[in-house]
């Protein structure tokens, strides 16, 4: 499989620093689909290199995927591009990574270079690629005759498509003509419905969302993400108590939907670019928050939201992060962690440099939608909050911009990133703010800082 060349193209940094907009973003996830190819390479080679019990079925897969990929190029990319894949495949390339020096000192027997090594945060699946190319090959129609991982686990989970559930795995294998496909494990076959997002026994397909609003379309999966296993997961057991969650969600999408595409048109057109797959987290009374996974380009976890503001806020902040993750793929924004702990005005503790960056991006993400929203808040109470928040992160971001340009452990790109950061901000310094907004923000900023000073671990401060 070929890979495209990514290059840096001059103004690229100054642009993502003022969003980037829907261009950028597809720039962006296309440099994460090569970086994804390009492991999943590494899983079929490192699993080799340990002596991986699954390093056949590895190879058998990847092979199956380059052939796929010479008549259906599409599938195979828009598979590449699933936060799914991108999380096994970092996750598990990492995994045998960290194996094979303990791998290559054992002596040679049934389990040796097996990459079950004590101490690693995933145990290596590198046989899953078999059910990457699986999916591909239902994705583009090409027949296939492939054998699958057998684990011992009842779900078999084919990535961005479902679940399918075997009554057992003995001599797993996948059996397609490109118009009929079937899995067969011992004496049982399922054989997969025609339109794969149609349930049907022994089938459960990923949950998916389309909200739409003045022509603007975002298109999302529903479920779970574990990231060295390929789980597409499922929100319930009980496929009619799924499908009421699904709704459910998808009401909530699509009032927050609504709201970017009405009043924050260029963050609209980034997110339908970038996600692609919502994770619902457990709630818990009074918390909210949300998650990007750094591996897994495109998915974004967060809390059940209480309002479409809130879906709103939380997509137009993860997107920061998202992109941000893809760009440090082409070009290095910070010097390697020597230690150091800066304060950050978003947490209780000391954060890294290259963390400090992430939470500049996305805040002022943050701060960019409610100088926006706040003109189209009801005068009162909630304009008023708007306000207060725009200024807290704004004034947030001016001082952290301080803090990463007197630490000196931006690379030649990240100062000049971080400059073009600084120049949106002062650029939003002359907005008119009511003065008690001002007062209320600041002392919000003064109570964080005194709080997360008194807690402080970490070795070295920023400047607040």
């Amino acid at each position: 499989m070929s890979l495209p060349v990514h290059r840096l193209e001059p103004g690229l940094l100054a642009a993502l620093a003022t969003g980037g907009g829907a261009p950028a973003v597809r720039w962006l996830a296309g440099v994460r689909r090569s970086r994804t190819m390009l492991l999943v390479r590494a899983v079929r080679d490192l699993a080799a290199g340990v002596g991986h019990a699954e390093a056949r079925l590895a190879s058998d897969g990847y092979a199956a995927l380059a052939r796929i990929h010479r008549v259906a190029p599409a599938a195979v990319e828009a598979l590449l591009a699933a936060p799914a894949v991108g999380a096994w495949a970092a996750t598990t390339a990492a995994a045998l990574a960290g194996a094979a020096p303990a791998a290559r000192s054992r002596s040679a027997g049934a389990d040796a270079g097996s990459a079950y090594v004590p101490g690693l945060t995933c145990t290596a699946s590198p046989g899953r690629l078999a059910s990457v190319a699986t999916a591909a090959a239902l994705r583009g129609g090409v027949p296939l005759l492939l054998a699958l991982p057998t684990d011992g686990r009842a779900p078999l989970p084919l990535p961005d498509l479902g679940t399918a559930v075997l009554p057992e795995h003995a001599g797993l294998e996948f059996r397609s003509d490109g118009r009929q496909a079937e899995l067969r494990g011992g004496r049982h076959v399922l054989r997969l419905p025609a339109r794969l997002g149609q349930p049907a026994p022994g089938w459960y397909p990923t949950p998916r969302v389309e909200v739409e609003h003045r022509g603007r379309t975002l298109r999302v999966t529903l479920g779970s993400l574990e990231p060295g296993s390929l789980e597409p997961g499922s929100l319930d057991g009980d496929p009619a108590c799924g499908e009421l969650l699904v709704d459910w969600w998808r009401r909530r999408l699509e009032a927050g939907w609504r709201l970017l595409v009405r009043h924050h048109t260029r963050v609209a057109e980034e997110v339908a670019t970038a996600i692609r797959m919502v994770v619902p987290l457990g709630a818990s009374p009074g918390v909210l928050h949300s998650i990007t996974h750094r591996d897994a380009f495109g998915c974004v976890a967060m809390t059940p939201p209480p309002s479409a503001r809130w879906v709103a806020l939380t997509l137009a902040h993860e997107v920061q992060h998202a992109k941000l993750s893809a760009l440090d793929d082409v070009v290095p924004l910070t010097q390697p962690d020597c230690g150091a702990r800066f304060y950050a005005p978003w947490r209780d503790d000391g954060r890294p440099v290259a963390c400090l960056l992430h939470g500049l991006y996305a805040h002022v993400g943050v701060a960019g939608f409610w100088r926006r929203q706040r003109r189209h808040e009801p005068p009162g109470k909630e304009r008023f909050h708007a306000e207060v928040e725009y200024v807290r992160w704004r004034e947030a971001c001016m001082a952290v911009v301080d803090t990463l340009r007197a630490s000196q452990l931006l690379t030649r790109a990240g100062t000049q990133f971080v400059a073009a950061l600084e120049r949106v901000l002062h650029g939003w310094a002359a907005d008119p703010v009511p003065a008690a907004a001002v007062t209320a923000a600041d002392a919000e900023a003064d109570r964080h800082h005194a709080s997360a000073l008194g807690r402080a671990s970490w070795p070295s401060a920023g400047n607040r």
